[in-house]
């Protein structure tokens, strides 16, 4: 499992007389596989290195540093856990919005 944030910032480099320069920070996240909380479900226990509520706390800390930050998500976010399953359309009955999506925009990712 591969649940993480990684973050790199290009050092200010001298710009000329009434050049203008702008700082941006790119961070990526991969692997999340529902897991909202740091939780493992497969061994039944709690306070786990890794889940989307670790890593929104992340998120929000390196976006403070650098207005101009931009967060892309490389996949299986939604799939790989029985939470996933259950929360997909079509799994176990679910009908309602996506937890995970739902979790994701309300922190702001």
């Amino acid at each position: 499992m591969n649940i993480g944030l990684r973050s790199h910032t290009a050092p200010a480099s001298p710009t000329a007389a009434g050049d203008v320069s702008a700082q941006l920070r790119l961070l990526g996240t991969t692997d999340l596989h529902a897991h909202l909380l740091p939780y493992d479900y497969y061994a039944d226990e709690g306070d786990r290195p890794y889940g989307l509520s670790r890593t929104a706390t992340l998120i929000r800390a390196a976006r403070a540093e650098v207005a101009n930050t931009m967060l892309f998500d490389n996949g299986d976010a939604l799939q790989g856990t029985p939470f996933g399953d259950v929360t997909q359309p079509g799994g176990g009955g679910w009908t309602g919005p996506n937890p995970i999506i739902t979790a994701m925009n309300h922190a702001g990712i």
